[in-house]
């Protein structure tokens, strides 16, 4: 998926015209959206964090075609914590939780 077509996504599910979009970013006119959901605009990486911020997702969901799932910022702190943590900690968190890690679904990053 191209910027374009995830800015076009993410502006939809928003249920936001292109027109609305543009008044956000400070556009003249509808049409400047079209033509970066279109591929005919180059977007510098603070356009695209505008742009990200304006349709209240990450900029990884723009650029890279990730998504949140419509996590809260706390809990992608958690899940970022959680993978930076050692291995013992990541077990200790399992173990409150009740969850069970175990072969390819361990999201341990760290020894």
């Amino acid at each position: 998926m191209t910027f374009g077509e995830s800015v076009r996504l993410h502006r939809k599910r928003n249920r936001m015209t292109q027109a609305e979009l543009a008044i956000k970013l400070g556009y003249k006119n509808k049409a400047s959206i079209g033509k970066i959901e279109n591929g005919d605009a180059d977007v510098s990486l603070s356009m695209a964090q505008r742009i990200a911020d304006a349709l209240n997702v990450d900029i990884m969901a723009l650029t890279h075609g990730e998504t949140s799932f419509g996590l809260t910022s706390h809990e992608k702190e958690l899940i970022s914590a959680y993978r930076n943590s050692s291995s013992d900690t990541q077990a200790a968190v399992c173990n409150v939780l009740g969850v069970k890690k175990t072969g390819k679904d361990a999201l341990s990053t760290r020894a």
